[in-house]
């Protein structure tokens, strides 16, 4: 059975939850007070100051990833305070490594599934996987860990699109923002989307399980970018290969939300992230 609805309600009880094991995650991993001016620039800011757009419906290529490849994200989160609250510090960077394990089979297609550590020391290290078609670079699972009473419990998410048209995909998290946009062709006019999710494996019958998946409506837009959308990026830990290629800023909207991106050719993710409660950059890159 398939029930339609927005995003923000299709992950209703998943983003629940994880926005508290967040919370609870960023507590624990607070070593430091530390955080750059640079840091809390929007990403609109940065784009302001950028080079006029020269193409619109710009192409998006798909990263290349081999086995064995890692790379590192560092996200910074924006903490909700209350009206009685004390001034809140400021937020705490947090290091997360990924690392393509493997190309495997999930559910009769090949995917990489790569693995994501958190390098924050603390009691709290979720474990994280995400399946990533090898043909498409469609995400078709994702699966994490929340804390519950004290205990890593998993959780599980599927997802699926219309034949032939992969969809970009938004995931319930606050702590690390992952989506994955629709790699699409310079020139592409597609810009509506619909992916459905399931909270089991890929391959999964929901009926079988008594469950019901939905359906997310999404749009995504990708233009070119001047170099200086890379000054929201610090400098600090910055790979040297950044800025040796065009930018693409790619926009993907749930309805609730928009996920901000900046991809560049040759780079395994998102230089920069922005969904509007945390940013993350990509700081250090290896084979």
């Amino acid at each position: 059975m398939r029930s339609p609805r927005s995003p923000i309600l299709g992950h209703f009880i998943a983003a629940v939850a994880i926005s508290a094991f967040a919370f609870a995650a960023m507590a624990a991993y607070a070593q430091e007070d530390r955080v750059e001016d640079v840091r809390a620039q929007g990403v609109a800011d940065a784009v302001a100051q950028s080079e006029e757009v020269v193409a619109e419906n710009a192409g998006l290529t798909q990263p290349k990833w081999d086995v064995g490849k890692t790379w590192t994200v560092e996200s910074v989160s924006q903490r909700i305070q209350g009206r009685e609250e004390a001034p809140a510090r400021k937020p705490v960077p947090i290091r997360w490594q990924f690392r393509v394990a493997e190309l495997e089979n999930l559910a009769g297609r090949d995917c990489y599934r790569i693995e994501i550590e958190c390098l924050a020391r603390g009691r709290i290290r979720p474990k994280s996987m995400i399946w990533v078609d090898q043909k498409s670079g469609f995400l078709r699972q994702y699966k994490t860990e929340l804390a519950v009473a004290g205990r890593m419990r998993p959780m599980i998410e599927s997802y699926d699109h219309a034949k032939g048209a992969a969809a970009p995909i938004v995931t319930p998290v606050n702590a690390l923002p992952i989506a994955l946009p629709a790699f699409v062709a310079p020139g592409s006019k597609a810009n509506s989307f619909v992916y459905t999710s399931a909270p089991m494996p890929a391959g999964a019958k929901a009926k079988d399980l008594g469950l019901v998946t939905f359906a997310h409506e999404v749009t995504q837009t990708a233009t070119q970018a001047g170099p200086k959308a890379l000054e929201i990026i610090p400098a600090e830990g910055r790979p040297k290969s950044i800025e040796q290629n065009p930018l693409t800023e790619v926009s993907i909207g749930t309805g609730g939300e928009t996920i901000t991106q900046i991809w560049q050719q040759g780079q395994p993710w998102p230089v920069f992230v922005d969904n509007g409660r945390t940013k993350a950059y990509l700081v250090s890159e290896s084979e």
